[in-house]
């Protein structure tokens, strides 16, 4: 019997799929593996990981600003 692939953000309204990875707003590893995981949850997961960046010194903040300036799309997912 032949098996049909059926996407797993087809299996679920993207609404839930949201709801369920806001709440591991506090987890950077589950979260980066949801932004990994498919491009549905990509966006949700990233703009959980990026909302808020520590920046523990002028390296860092310079590295995080060259990080920003090469990919526009990320700089409105940051809070």
């Amino acid at each position: 019997m032949p098996h049909s692939h059926i996407p797993f953000s087809r299996q679920f309204p993207l609404e839930l799929i949201e709801r369920i990875i806001d709440q591991l707003r506090h987890d950077v590893w589950s979260l980066r593996s949801c932004a990994l995981t498919c491009r549905a949850w990509r966006l949700r997961g990233r703009f959980h990981l990026l909302r808020v960046i520590q920046v523990l010194g002028p390296k860092q903040l310079d590295e995080i600003c060259s990080f920003l300036r090469g990919h526009e799309f990320v700089r409105p997912l940051v809070q």
